[in-house]
This record gives structure tokens, C-alpha cells and sequence, in this order.
């Protein structure tokens, strides 16, 4: 069953990655899910051309020539970005993955993309990013019941993210 068509206030999902076979692959994807998709080969020329105050979201390969994903993501946050990320790899490991949802990714996929969990990913994005616009406690309650209703291992159920939300006991 297909998720509900995203209602136009979503704003687009801005996919950043420089293999055209990807990109194109997950346009079209998305776009079979009612998505309205733009697609970038770099970080560099997403930053150049979506501005800050921008809605939607935004899936970036975590390897890219040039700035990288996580540099990507580090330039968002100093720029004032509030766009949700969603970071996509086929070479990533669990210290990267660890360090990009510290750094406030919402979720860390391996290629080949899982079609099911990529949307599953982006509709709690999106659904984080338009309560977040509604108040800044709305996000993280959003984000805790997602949380709680997952086991607290994220959209895809387990695997790299089900280490992320693992803590040591304090003394």
C-alpha cells in the first residue's frame, strides 16, 4: 500500500548526490509516492541554489566529491538550515553513522535503497520538520513517539541506528 500523497506544503525533497543513475532512480521513486523532487550532483550546488528558509527535505549521499555529506550537513546547520537529512551510502560504517544522527541526521540508509523504509524515513521528516515550524518541542515529541512506537530503532527497524540509540549506564 502506498503512503497518502504528501500535501503541498511539504515543500520538495532536495536529493544530493553525484551518480546520475541515483539521482534519476530516486526522482522517480519518489515521485511515484507524490513527492515533487530536485536533484543536485553536489553539495556545493545545493547550497547554491535552495535557500534557507526552505521547506521539504533533504537526502544527501554521504560520500561526495567536493564537500562531503557531513560537511554538507555541518554547512546547513552553520547557514541556519532547518531542513530535515536524511543521509544515503553505499561505504558507510557505524562511527560515521553515529556522528551524522548526533549531529541531528534523521535517519542513515545503505544503497541499494530499501524503497519502503527511504519513505518511511522521509514522511517522520517531514512530519518532524512542519511540527517543528509549529513549535520547537513538537519536533522532539515526534521524534520520542516515533521512537517509542519503533523501539527506538528508527525507520528501518534495527541495523546501524539501533546502535545510535543505545547509551551506557551513568553511574
Amino acid at each position: 500500500m502506498q503512503p497518502p500523497k504528501p500535501a503541498p506544503r511539504d515543500g520538495p525533497v532536495f536529493i544530493v548526490d553525484d551518480e546520475p543513475a541515483v539521482l534519476d532512480g530516486l526522482r522517480l521513486m519518489l515521485s511515484t509516492f507524490g513527492y515533487a523532487c530536485r536533484t543536485y550532483a553536489s553539495a556545493e550546488q545545493f547550497l547554491g541554489a535552495v535557500a534557507p528558509e526552505s521547506l521539504g527535505c533533504v537526502i544527501a549521499d554521504i560520500r561526495l566529491p567536493g564537500l562531503s555529506g557531513l560537511d554538507l550537513q555541518r554547512e546547513l546547520a552553520r547557514r541556519g538550515y532547518s531542513l530535515p537529512l536524511i543521509f544515503i551510502t553505499a561505504h558507510g560504517d557505524i562511527r560515521m553513522a553515529v556522528s551524522a544522527v548526533k549531529a541531528g541526521a534523521v535517519d542513515f540508509l545503505e544503497k541499494p535503497i530499501d524503497d519502503t523504509l527511504l519513505v518511511e524515513s522521509l514522511r517522520q521528516a517531514l512530519r518532524s520538520e512542519e511540527l517543528g515550524r509549529l513549535g520547537a518541542g513538537a519536533g522532539r515529541a515526534t521524534a520520542a513517539a516515533h521512537r517509542a512506537r519503533t523501539g527506538g530503532h528508527g525507520a528501518g527497524g534495527g541495523g546501524v541506528l539501533q546502535h545510535c540509540d543505545r547509551r551506557a549506564p551513568v553511574d
